[in-house]
């Protein structure tokens, strides 16, 4: 009779180790999917910021462009340019070769107009 009884103690102390396992397994996995599904899911948000902030950019050089052809063949830049240029266009401006023959004084002047408006 004791050995039963000791047999199915050893037996209850057993499946309750053996369910408390399988609860802490399963609370570590829940915890390691649910910080992967975060994961994941800031990834997909930054790659669509990117993809934004890229799309944003090769509008800004397309309209910096027209705008440089403008000045290159003596015309005013378009002011729609000026308000949606989102880089420092000084910097950008000195930087270019293409605009190498347009004198410092018409860049200034195109630059304090961007930084009036």
């Amino acid at each position: 009779m004791e050995e039963i009884l000791t047999i199915a103690l050893v037996s209850f102390i057993l499946n309750v180790l053996a369910g408390v396992t399988v609860a802490l397994i399963s609370v570590k996995l829940s915890e390691y999917f649910r910080r992967r599904s975060e994961f994941r899911r800031m990834l997909s948000m930054l790659k669509n910021e990117l993809d934004e902030n890229q799309q944003k950019i090769k509008k800004d050089l397309k309209l910096l462009n027209a705008d440089l052809q403008r000045i290159q063949g003596g015309q005013e830049p378009l002011l729609l340019s000026l308000i949606n240029l989102r880089a420092d266009a000084w910097n950008f401006f000195k930087s270019s070769i293409l605009i190498s023959s347009i004198s410092e004084q018409i860049l200034e002047d195109l630059c304090s107009l961007y930084t009036l408006i």
